[in-house]
């Protein structure tokens, strides 16, 4: 879980103190697992290069759950779909065509408990046959946005909760993207359920990410992706 940084992640006098305490957090999100929101209204692959440095290298068990065309461009370099440590979930919704009050209630919940299910099922494989030590677990959802198309928050909610949960018992890391605003009212919702949120941005030069964890008072300054 780098923080990708290759500049000072804060400025001002009190610069040096502030990285500190940042890393510091870091650091023990590595070792007992983590949640984290990545939002920002970017294009689509701004998001993906960000979602292939969360996932780490070929050292790390990846689980991968991803409504994308081809989810094998998610992966890092070095690493394919059929590498034994890489398990890909493929979201295949069977309601993307009609509104979420066109579709039941009862099948949409159906589908989230399913996909919770399939993520919980792979990480608990891995930790199985690996016994993972803290972080060498990476896990994400690619496509909350779509699912909250599909769901209320209050179930997005949950199957955050319960997803973390299922990661963090074997002291993963795992990252949600949400391709919204950082300050819209479903994303300040949805950080009281995760540990963190990276916010994404595009400029005319690159693209820049910074940190936020609110239940430490820490927000960084901009960096470069």
């Amino acid at each position: 879980m780098s923080s990708g940084a290759t500049t000072p992640l804060f400025r001002g006098s009190g610069a040096t103190a502030d990285e500190e305490r940042f890393v510091q957090q870091l650091q023990e999100l590595k070792r007992s697992g983590s949640s984290v929101l990545v939002t920002g209204k970017v294009q689509a692959n701004v998001a993906m290069r960000h979602g292939r440095l969360a996932l780490g290298d070929e050292t790390n068990a990846q689980v991968v759950a991803s409504a994308h065309s081809t989810p094998g461009a998610l992966l890092p370099e070095g690493v394919s779909a059929l590498d034994p440590t890489v398990t890909m979930i493929r979201r295949t919704n069977q309601h993307r065509s009609v509104t979420f009050e066109d579709a039941s209630s009862a099948a949409n919940e159906a589908e989230l408990s399913e996909l919770r299910e399939d993520i919980g099922d792979a990480v608990a494989a891995f930790n199985a046959q690996y016994e993972l030590g803290p972080s060498a677990l990476r896990a994400t959802v690619d496509s909350l946005g779509e699912l909250l198309d599909e769901s209320d928050v209050e179930d997005a909610e949950h199957f955050l909760r319960d997803v973390s949960r299922s990661v963090k018992l074997v002291n993963g890391g795992c990252y949600f993207y949400l391709r919204r605003a950082d300050d819209s009212d479903v994303v300040q919702r949805l950080s009281s359920v995760v540990d963190a949120r990276v916010e994404l941005r595009q400029t005319r030069r690159e693209a820049q990410q910074r940190w936020h964890i609110p239940g430490e008072g820490i927000t960084t300054d901009w960096i470069s992706l």
